[in-house]
């Protein structure tokens, strides 16, 4: 089965000098372009792709391929996020935690929900 657009997106190897951009498909080529922000012309013929690939993303691979280590560096937080039953921030204000490490507090409802006869 041939990859997705994301699993060619996730690997890089497009990012590589000798890869060959005639190997991939026009909607492929399209995702990858879109991806990186670089416009493309309205004529969608796989060679005109081929010919800006070749253009802005090879010229580019170093740097996009810094930008895929530093995005995949990156800990996720949670900035903007909620406690679904308080409405307060997850976040505390003097740092950032990880959500892998933090369990929300039960609240009263959700006790007396499963525990009714103990409240």
């Amino acid at each position: 089965m041939a990859p997705t657009a994301t699993e060619v997106i996730e690997a890089g190897a497009y990012l590589e000098p000798d890869f060959n951009p005639q190997s991939l498909t026009v909607p492929i080529l399209l995702s990858i372009l879109t991806y990186h922000k670089i416009p493309y012309p309205t004529e969608l013929k796989k060679q005109r792709l081929v010919q800006v690939f070749l253009e802005e993303i090879r010229p580019r691979s170093k740097e996009f391929k810094k930008e895929k280590l530093r995005s995949a560096r990156q800990k996720p937080s949670n900035d903007g996020f909620t406690n679904g039953l308080t409405g307060s921030p997850v976040a505390e204000a003097s740092g950032v935690r990880r959500l892998s490490l933090m369990r929300p507090p039960l609240s009263n409802l959700v006790l007396s929900a499963l525990c009714p006869k103990i409240i």
